[in-house]
């Protein structure tokens, strides 16, 4: 996809940055705050089931390509509706400024 194509990104997605704010007992209570409204082509790569505290968990991992933007980096979150796109990857393909490629991993239930 070296053109973003009219039509192509056409999921609505909240961009949110998370902010950490240290609580009573020494450690962090973390919030998020919404950074930008970003339209995206979600495409699906992989997943896998996995045990997160001894219960199951389904892990999909999707490309979403989206405006090139700055300020977004690994850690930040796209939602989707209740759906929760953890960044892991930010990335710029061609180098032009035209587009990001996030790599992001989404958590579920089975």
């Amino acid at each position: 996809m070296t053109e973003i194509r009219a039509g192509a990104l056409r999921h609505r997605l909240t961009l949110q940055t998370p902010i950490d704010t240290p609580d009573q007992a020494g450690g962090v209570l973390r919030t998020w705050a919404t950074t930008a409204i970003v339209w995206g082509a979600i495409v699906a790569i992989d997943m896998r089931d996995d045990l997160i505290d001894e219960a199951p968990v389904l892990i999909r991992r999707h490309r979403i390509t989206i405006r090139w933007r700055t300020g977004i980096v690994a850690g930040q979150r796209l939602m989707k509706g209740a759906r929760v796109f953890t960044i892991l990857v930010v990335a710029d393909p061609d180098e032009r400024r035209r587009r990001l490629d996030l790599t992001v991993e989404e958590r579920t239930e089975p």
